[in-house]
C-alpha cells in the first residue's frame, strides 16, 4: 500500500503541470496494469484513482489499453465496485471525446459496462451511477451516436418499469437518461415515441407525470437543470406532439419551474461557496508545503522505476477487502437546502457534462424564451401556465422573469465582450462638413 500512497501523492503534486505528469504516466502506468492484471483486489480502488489522475489532460494508447482491462473487471464484477469506476469511466468520456468515439470498441466497451449494471441483481446505488453515466454520454457525444441512443432510451423505460425499492434515487436518475434523450435531438426523440414500450406515443405525457411526482427529490444544480429543459423542450413542441398534461396542468407545470429556478439559484450559490472553501484551504495547504517538494520529486521518479514492480510482488494477497459503499454518492433527499443541496467532488455534481456550463445551457435564459415563444405561437397555454392563483404566487414569478431578463443581458454583454466589445466602422469616411445646426425632431 506504501507504493500507492507514495504515487497518489506523487500526482497531486504534480496534478496541474501536464508535462510531468507526461514524463511519469508509464511508471504509474505499469503499477495500475499490474495490479489490475494481478487481480489484486484490495487495491482496485487506489488503481483506478491512479488511473484518473494519469489522464486529466491527455489519454495515450497505453492508457486506453487500461481501459479495456477496466472493462474487463467490470464485465467479470470480479471484486469490482462500480462506484469506484465512476470518475475514471467519465474521464475516459470527457476528456478526449473524440478519440473516444474514434475507435468503436471503445464506445461499446463504455456502453456494456454501463448496460451490464442493470442486470436484476445489481444493486439500485449501482444503478443509479450506471444511468449517471449514461446521461453523460448522451449529453457529451450530441449529435453523434444516433444509432444508440433509441436503444438507450428504451433500456431506460424498461428499468423504469421494473420494481424499484427507493424511488427517490433511482426514478429520477433514470428519467434524467430519458430528458437528456429528448434534448439530444427533440425530433429524433419524438419520432421514436410510437417504438417505446410500454408507453407509446404517451411516453411524454408519463415523463410529465413522473417529474410532477418526483419534483420534490431533486436536489443539485445539474438535476434541476434538467427537468427544467426537459419541461421547457416539451411545451414548446407543436400541439400535435406537446404531452396532452402540458395544457392540462400548465399553472402546477409553470409552479414547478419557478419553484426549480429558485432552488436553483440557492445551489448555485452553495455550490460556489463550497468551491471558494475548498479553493482557500488548498492554498492555505500548499503555503504550509515544503519549498523543497519540486526537487524530491524529481528524486523520487527513479525510485518509483526501480522499486515499483518489485514492491507489488510483496503486497499481501489475502488481506481482508477494505469496507467500501456507494455512500459518496449523491443521493435525492428532502429536506433543507442547506443539506440537500450541498456539494463537494464526491458527490454527483461532479460528473460535469456540457449542460452545467451556464454560457451554454442557460435555463433561466431557456425558461424565459420559453416563455416567449409561446407568446409567438400559443398565448392560451402561456396564459394557462402564467396566470397565478394569489398575489403572493404573482410577486415570485415576477421576481424570477426579472432573474432571467438579468441573465438574457448579461448573456448578450458577454457575447458582445467577446466580439472585441462593439462594432465601429473604422472605415467610415470622415465628412468634410458637419451641421450642428440639423433639425432633429427628437431634440
Amino acid at each position: 500500500m506504501g507504493i500507492l500512497t507514495t504515487l497518489g501523492s506523487v500526482l497531486d503534486m504534480v496534478e496541474d503541470n501536464q508535462d510531468v505528469l507526461y514524463h511519469i504516466e508509464e511508471q504509474v502506468r505499469r503499477v495500475i496494469k499490474s495490479v489490475l492484471d494481478r487481480g489484486q483486489i484490495d487495491y482496485y480502488e487506489e488503481v483506478l484513482a491512479l488511473a484518473n489522475s494519469v489522464i486529466t489532460y491527455s489519454i495515450s494508447e497505453p492508457m486506453w489499453e487500461i481501459f479495456f482491462d477496466i472493462h474487463k473487471l467490470a464485465i467479470s464484477q470480479d471484486g469490482i465496485v462500480f462506484v469506484d469506476l465512476m470518475p475514471v469511466l467519465h474521464s475516459y468520456l470527457t476528456v478526449d471525446t473524440d478519440g473516444f468515439l474514434a475507435r468503436p470498441e471503445r464506445l461499446r466497451a463504455f456502453i456494456e459496462i454501463a448496460v451490464n449494471m442493470f442486470n436484476e441483481d445489481m444493486e439500485e446505488n449501482d444503478q443509479v451511477h450506471a444511468a449517471k453515466l449514461l446521461e453523460c454520454l448522451i449529453l457529451e457525444c450530441q449529435g453523434k451516436i444516433n444509432n444508440l441512443v433509441p436503444d438507450l432510451i428504451q433500456l431506460i423505460f424498461t428499468r423504469l418499469h421494473q420494481p424499484i425499492e427507493d424511488c427517490r434515487t433511482l426514478k429520477p436518475a433514470l428519467l434524467l437518461v430519458v430528458i437528456a434523450g429528448l434534448y439530444y435531438d427533440t425530433d429524433m426523440f419524438v419520432n421514436l415515441l410510437p417504438q417505446l414500450q410500454p408507453h407509446g406515443i404517451n411516453t411524454l405525457n408519463y415523463l410529465v407525470n413522473e417529474l410532477l411526482s418526483l419534483a420534490h427529490c431533486l436536489e443539485g444544480v445539474h438535476d434541476r437543470k434538467m427537468v427544467i429543459i426537459g419541461l421547457c423542450t416539451m411545451a414548446r413542441l407543436s400541439a400535435t406532439h406537446r404531452p396532452t398534461l402540458i395544457d392540462e396542468k400548465a399553472q402546477q407545470i409553470n409552479e414547478l419551474l419557478v419553484a426549480l429556478l429558485i432552488g436553483l439559484q440557492k445551489a448555485m450559490k452553495i455550490k460556489a461557496e463550497n468551491r471558494l472553501a475548498n479553493e482557500k484551504e488548498s492554498d492555505i495547504k500548499e503555503t504550509e508545503e515544503e519549498v523543497g517538494r519540486d526537487e524530491d520529486l524529481a528524486d523520487s521518479e527513479d525510485e518509483i522505476d526501480e522499486d515499483i514492480l518489485e514492491y507489488l510482488e510483496t503486497l499481501a494477497e489475502h488481506q481482508n477487502k477494505k469496507g467500501r459503499t456507494g455512500s459518496d454518492a449523491q443521493t435525492f433527499e428532502s429536506g433543507s437546502t442547506s443539506t440537500s443541496d450541498s456539494w463537494d467532488e464526491d458527490s454527483m455534481e461532479a460528473y460535469y457534462t456540457p449542460i452545467d456550463n451556464d454560457e451554454t445551457a442557460d435555463v433561466f435564459i431557456f425558461y424565459k424564451e420559453t416563455l416567449d415563444a409561446l407568446k409567438a405561437s400559443n398565448e392560451k397555454l402561456l396564459l394557462s401556465m402564467t396566470t397565478c392563483t394569489n398575489s403572493e404566487k404573482q410577486v415570485v414569478l415576477d421576481g424570477v422573469l426579472r432573474v432571467c431578463e438579468q441573465r438574457m443581458s448579461l448573456a448578450k454583454s458577454k457575447k458582445v465582450e467577446k466580439q472585441g466589445g462593439y462594432a465601429f466602422k473604422v472605415d467610415a469616411p470622415v465628412p468634410d462638413t458637419f451641421n450642428f445646426a440639423a433639425k432633429n425632431s427628437n431634440l
